[in-house]
């Protein structure tokens, strides 16, 4: 499989409203992802890398740090679904920006 087939996806919890900062933040990276991707994509999402995450790094107080899990997510019109196992799943809805329905799941 080519390298870009690993997923990352990045939970954020706020205790008030988003821009006040003091987040507690999280990447959760694919569990198929090999060491070199999952330094990678951990200084990406975080910011460590440079980037547009630089921006966003200031508001997290609390850096959970990377971590590998089953991940999948779901896009099917204007609703988002996230599952990490071992977490609860998530799902949203938002601006639509797909007309099908999509599943992705780690590899």
């Amino acid at each position: 499989m080519p390298d870009w087939t690993t997923s990352t996806l990045r939970w954020s919890r706020a205790p008030g409203p988003m821009a006040d900062g003091n987040w507690t933040a999280a990447a959760y990276i694919d569990e198929w992802a090999d060491d070199r991707q999952m330094q990678a994509l951990g200084a990406i999402v975080t910011g460590a890398a440079g980037g547009p995450m630089t921006m966003v790094a200031p508001m997290i107080g609390t850096n959970l740090g990377a971590k590998k899990a089953s991940t999948g997510y779901q896009i099917c019109s204007k609703k988002r679904s996230v599952e990490i196992r071992g977490l609860r799943p998530w799902s949203g809805e938002g601006a639509c920006l797909h007309r099908t329905c999509r599943r992705y799941e780690g590899r």
